[in-house]
């Protein structure tokens, strides 16, 4: 059934990221329309992500609404509500370490902030390169009331070195390319 959602998920991410209605067209599923909300880490074009702290989860910066047929609320720039209901969830999140950090350690993960509990657990990477990383987790939420989620990552090293202003992810130094994107969560309503 997992794989089910992923296809879903990536079908939906792949062709639909602006429409206002989705509609799936699934035998047996007659021509319901999905709901989704993507929420972004923008910052204008040539800005970094900025710094972040290591050595403990840290909330990362969500401060842009995509698109929203769920409801859902942008709180402050590092945390969402959503409605009652069961989700898809998918994200990625840059991050961008020194080269003179050697064998660094990354992860990242879903965390349900009104709980105090990691619903979704992400991709983990070690590292020696600069080259920016997205990390990336996709799992299921089941919430009956509505319900604040937060985006996190874990670095395993202290930063001493270079530019700090480059860890949440790296500016693309191209002129007049719209926004700069560091992370993106896609939700899509199930139930």
């Amino acid at each position: 059934m997992k794989y089910i959602y992923l296809l879903l998920s990536i079908f939906i991410i792949s062709c639909c990221r602006n429409s206002t209605n989705v509609k799936s067209y699934f035998p047996g599923a007659g021509s319901a329309v999905v709901q989704v909300a993507i929420l972004q880490h923008q910052e204008s074009n040539d800005v970094t992500a900025g710094l972040t702290d290591t050595t403990r989860w840290v909330s990362r910066k969500i401060n842009t609404e995509v698109t929203d047929q769920i409801g859902v609320s942008i709180v402050g720039d590092t945390s969402f509500t959503l409605p009652a209901g069961a989700y898809l969830i998918n994200y990625s999140s840059q991050l961008r370490i020194l080269p003179s950090v050697a064998g660094y350690s990354a992860i990242t993960r879903i965390y349900n902030l009104t709980t105090s509990t990691e619903v979704i657990k992400g991709e983990a990477i070690t590292s020696n390169t600069s080259i920016p990383q997205n990390l990336m987790g996709t799992g299921y939420v089941s919430i009956s009331s509505e319900t604040v989620f937060s985006i996190q990552h874990w670095i395993e090293h202290e930063f001493t070195t270079g530019s700090p202003s480059q860890h949440q992810g790296q500016r693309s130094n191209f002129a007049d390319t719209g926004n700069e994107i560091y992370a993106t969560i896609t939700i899509i309503k199930l139930q």
